[in-house]
């Protein structure tokens, strides 16, 4: 059973996070002056026009920029540039747009009759090189990714803490860091993050934080009530606050094996109680899901009693929460887990050399299925009826039911497309197994095992 959290003592907010970090012992004062000369670099960086930063961090070549620059798409958008800035009423924009080549480009148009001249031109063009419109088109000409442009937005907008940096560099975890920002209070305002996010303004967070005083409530929970922001925006803001890698886990799916093995680390009934959820386990390092930021102090209980497990967190929806709790604790196997007889390689050998074992693959492919089906049909009679374990066959359309089902749900949660039957038929009674193909005989754990139809 994992522990109960130990709680913490709330101290002075007064210091900065590098010195709380350096004196609990997490880093040295060494690390903190490299994390602040990173940081200094970065804010550099975020002043830039976003074409700028992206060709400073790589993403993009000079050369690249000026040819988006020069994209036809970004030189149309000079007409709006002529309205915001009083140079052309919206009519007589329109009467120009409709009148020229459609060969010129607007820009082009406009220099030509004398409705903006080359300086106009280069504060549109500075303009641009910030537009968010800019990093668009790279992306729809594949010249970044979309994760690409999101990170450098959020440099801009969010330039990493100290304690993100740290993080990224691999000197503490984010445990550690929400740690030692809970027992001092040092996190980030939710409501600061939003604005920085572009979710919210000034005026939108005033109201709310007016509305709060009234209504006793999180802000975040205020302004998802009243539709001022999206779920996904909050729990990214939240993600940025507790420095916690915020999932969706849409598509998210367990084998037998994978639930057996999370939940003989973290049972039904902590994992309810103290809302953490494990999600993955790939040898010794264990994911937990959380969709309450207050949970890492559970978390941090684990890590001191689960000494042989790097334990890392990310934040979901409540949503999703429920549904992967109901995934791993809740619902019955996709798959039957009845277990048969653990043969020994003596009685493996003896039943082979008797032909009690029959293999047989099938493809996924339903076309492919027909044949295999009947063959192991054939061989599943042959076998029973010589040991007097059926007196009369069994109809091939419900046989082929029965495997054709197994064969779907082994398929669909091993991500495979064969799977290997195989027919044990004892003096006790007789068993189908199947297992993802290329799976040893002996390890049969997680796929079906059944009583013959």
């Amino acid at each position: 059973m994992p522990p109960e959290p130990e709680q913490h003592p709330i101290e002075t907010r007064t210091q900065k996070i590098g010195t709380l970090l350096v004196n609990e012992g997490y880093v040295h004062a060494s690390d903190i002056d490299t994390a602040l000369e990173i940081q200094k670099q970065e804010a550099c960086q975020a002043a830039l026009p976003l074409g700028k930063l992206l060709v400073k961090k790589g993403l993009i070549r000079a050369n690249q920029l000026q040819r988006l620059l020069a994209h036809t798409e970004l030189r149309n958008h000079i007409g709006a540039y002529t309205v915001e800035t009083g140079l052309l009423d919206p009519a007589t924009l329109d009467t120009i747009i409709q009148h020229k080549s459609a060969d010129i480009p607007l820009d082009e148009a406009l220099l030509r009759q004398g409705v903006i001249t080359r300086a106009h031109l280069r504060g549109f063009l500075e303009r641009t090189l910030d537009d968010i419109r800019l990093g668009k088109l790279a992306v729809t000409l594949n010249l970044i990714s979309e994760s690409d442009l999101a990170s450098a937005v959020r440099a801009k907008k969010l330039p990493r803490t100290i304690g993100e940096i740290l993080c990224d560099l691999h000197l503490i975890t984010p445990i550690d860091l929400n740690t030692v920002l809970s027992k001092y209070r040092k996190h980030l305002k939710l409501g600061r993050i939003l604005i920085r996010q572009g979710a919210i303004d000034e005026t939108v967070l005033a109201t709310v934080l007016s509305a709060q005083k009234n209504r006793a409530e999180p802000i975040g929970k205020i302004l998802l009530q009243e539709g001022l922001i999206t779920e996904t925006q909050l729990y990214e803001a939240i993600s940025i606050q507790y420095n916690l890698p915020f999932k969706q886990y849409d598509r998210l799916i367990f084998s037998a094996n994978q639930r057996d093995a999370l939940t003989d680390i973290i049972g039904h009934d902590f994992a309810r109680r103290f809302h953490v959820l494990p999600v993955s386990l790939d040898k010794n390092h264990l994911t937990v899901a959380i969709s309450d930021p207050e949970s890492i102090k559970v978390i941090r209980a684990l890590r001191t009693k689960q000494i042989d497990l790097r334990i890392e967190s990310t934040l979901i929806t409540k949503k999703s929460f429920e549904r992967l709790f109901r995934l791993i604790y809740m619902n019955p196997s996709p798959v039957p887990r009845l277990k048969p007889k653990q043969l020994t390689v003596d009685e493996t050998q003896t039943a082979i050399a008797d032909g009690a074992i029959v293999s047989i693959e099938l493809l996924s492919h339903p076309d492919a299925q027909a044949e295999a089906v009947a063959r192991l049909h054939s061989a599943y009679e042959k076998l029973a009826i010589a040991r007097g374990l059926r007196a009369q066959p069994a109809e091939l359309k419900l046989f082929s039911e029965f495997i054709r089902n197994h064969l779907q749900k082994i398929c669909q949660i091993h991500h495979c497309d064969r799977v290997l039957f195989r027919i044990i038929a004892m003096k006790s009674g007789g068993a189908i197994t199947a297992v993802p193909a290329g799976n040893p005989f002996h390890t049969v754990r997680e796929s079906c095992h059944e009583s013959l139809p």
